[in-house]
C-alpha cells in the first residue's frame, strides 16, 4: 500500500503494540507519530479483519484536514475516507472516519453496533475533559493514543479516563532519543533574561505575596483550588506582558543571521505589537491567531511555508496541529507554565529538513521561577544540548 519504511523506533513500537493492539504512545513532536499510526492501520488491514472500521479523533478542524492528507498520501488514496465535524456529516460506510472530538459522541452513537473498530486519538491529552471524553468511553477492539505529552497537568483524567479506555503508555520516544537517531534537528537553547520594569516588579511581588497567603490558608499548594489558579494566572500575565519582552525579541532578530523565524506569544495584543515592530524593519511578517479569519490564517501560513514571509507570529494556534517544517529559529516571547506547551512549541522548529541542520530556540524569562523551570529542562537533556544563558539589552 505504501513505500514508506518505518524508522527504527517505529518498528520497535509496532512490535510492542501488536501484542495487545491497544495503548498510548508518547512521542516527541516531529518524531513521526502520524506515520506510526498509519503503520498500525496497515497492519490491521493486512490481518483482513471483518468489517474493520478506523476512527481517528482529533481536537481541531485543522487536524482533520491534515490527517486526511496524511492518510491519503500514505495509502495512495486506496482507502475511503470521510470526515465528521460541525460542518461535515460522515459517510458511515467509509473505511476511515476522521472526527473532531466535539462531534465524536454523536458519531459513536451511530456506530455503537459496530464491533471491530480501531480507535486512534491524536493529541489524546485533549480527550480528557468531561465533555470531550464521552466519545472515547467505549469498549474498543483496538486503540492507539498519540501525544508528545499524554499526561494531564491539572486533573487525574490521564489515570481515570485515558488509560482505562485507550490503554497504558507502551512506548516513549523523547527528545534525546530522536536527536541521537537524527529524527529531529540538532538545536541550541538560548535562555534570555528580560528584566521587569520597576512598576512591573512591584506588581509581581504583590502577586507573589497573595499566592503565599492563599497557600498558607489552604495548608498546601492545591493546584485544583480555583482562587489559587486565578492568582497564579494573574502573576503569570505580569511576566508575559512585561514591557521589554517585545523589544528584546526584536533585538534578537537584529543580531542573529537567520532567515525564517517562528515567534510565540501568549496574548494577541503582544503578537500585534511584535508584528508592528518587525514590519518597521521591512521584514515580511505573517500573523497566525484566532482573531484572524480562517482564510487569513491559511493564507498567512501558506506565505510562511512558501518563503513569501520571513516571520510567522503565533498566539497559541500553532501549539498543536500544523506542521511548519522549515523554520530555522524560534523565539518564545511569552508562555504559560505548561510543560506541554513548551514541548509543543519547541517541536515546531525541530522537525528535520535538509535546510534545518541546527535549530536555535530563544526563550525569554523575567523571574527566578521561570529560570528554575528552564534549569530543570536543562537537566533532562543531560548536557547533550547546547544551552546558553544571556542577557540582551533591548535598547543597545
Amino acid at each position: 500500500m505504501q513505500d514508506i519504511k518505518p524508522r527504527k523506533w517505529q518498528e520497535e513500537a509496532l512490535r510492542i503494540w501488536k501484542k495487545e493492539k491497544k495503548g498510548i504512545i508518547k512521542v516527541v513532536t516531529g518524531g513521526g507519530k502520524t506515520f506510526f499510526a498509519s503503520f498500525c492501520i496497515e497492519y490491521l488491514l493486512k490481518e483482513n479483519i471483518e468489517d474493520l472500521k478506523i476512527i481517528i479523533f482529533v481536537p481541531s478542524l485543522m487536524l482533520i484536514d491534515q490527517w486526511e492528507v496524511e492518510i491519503n498520501h500514505f495509502f495512495k488514496n486506496a482507502l475511503t475516507i470521510s470526515t465528521c465535524s460541525g460542518v461535515d456529516k460522515p459517510d458511515l460506510d467509509a473505511q476511515v472516519i476522521i472526527s473532531s472530538l466535539d462531534s465524536g459522541e454523536k458519531l459513536l452513537e451511530k456506530l455503537k453496533e459496530k464491533k471491530n473498530i480501531f480507535c486512534i486519538v491524536d493529541e489524546c491529552h485533549r480527550a480528557g475533559s468531561e465533555k470531550r471524553s464521552q466519545c472515547i468511553k467505549h469498549d474498543w477492539s483496538y486503540t492507539l493514543g498519540l501525544s508528545a505529552t499524554p499526561e494531564r497537568e491539572h486533573d487525574d483524567a490521564f489515570e481515570s479516563i485515558l488509560v482505562p479506555y485507550l490503554g497504558e503508555v507502551f512506548f516513549n520516544y523523547n527528545y534525546l532519543s530522536a536527536l541521537k537517531d537524527g529524527v529531529i534537528s540538532k538545536f541550541d537553547l538560548v535562555n534570555v533574561y528580560v528584566p521587569l520594569m520597576d512598576d512591573e516588579e512591584l506588581e509581581y511581588n504583590k502577586a507573589t505575596k497573595k499566592i503565599s497567603k492563599r497557600i498558607a490558608v489552604l495548608g498546601k499548594f492545591d493546584m485544583y483550588d480555583p482562587y489559587l489558579k486565578i492568582l497564579l494566572i494573574n502573576r503569570s500575565r505580569i511576566l508575559n506582558n512585561a514591557y521589554l519582552r517585545a523589544p528584546t525579541a526584536n533585538k534578537i532578530i537584529n543580531l542573529i543571521d537567520s532567515k525564517k523565524w517562528l515567534i510565540f506569544c501568549e496574548q494577541i495584543m503582544q503578537a500585534e505589537i511584535m508584528a508592528e515592530l518587525l514590519n518597521r524593519k521591512d521584514l515580511r511578517v505573517a500573523k497566525y491567531h484566532t482573531k484572524l479569519s480562517k482564510l487569513e490564517r491559511y493564507d498567512n501560513l501558506s506565505k510562511f511555508k512558501d518563503g513569501i514571509a520571513d516571520v510567522l507570529i503565533s498566539c497559541k494556534s500553532l501549539d498543536e496541529g500544523f506542521d511548519v517544517p522549515d523554520a530555522e529559529s524560534a523565539i518564545i516571547v511569552s508562555s504559560s507554565a505548561s510543560v506541554r506547551q513548551r514541548i509543543q512549541r519547541m517541536g515546531r522548529v525541530l522537525r528535520k529538513t535538509k535546510k534545518n541542520k541546527n535549530a536555535r530556540i530563544y526563550t525569554l524569562y523575567s523571574s527566578d521561577r521561570e529560570r528554575e523551570r528552564l534549569e530543570k529542562e536543562v537537566e533532562q537533556f543531560n548536557y547533550e544540548v547546547n544551552v546558553i544563558w544571556k542577557k540582551i539589552e533591548a535598547n543597545d
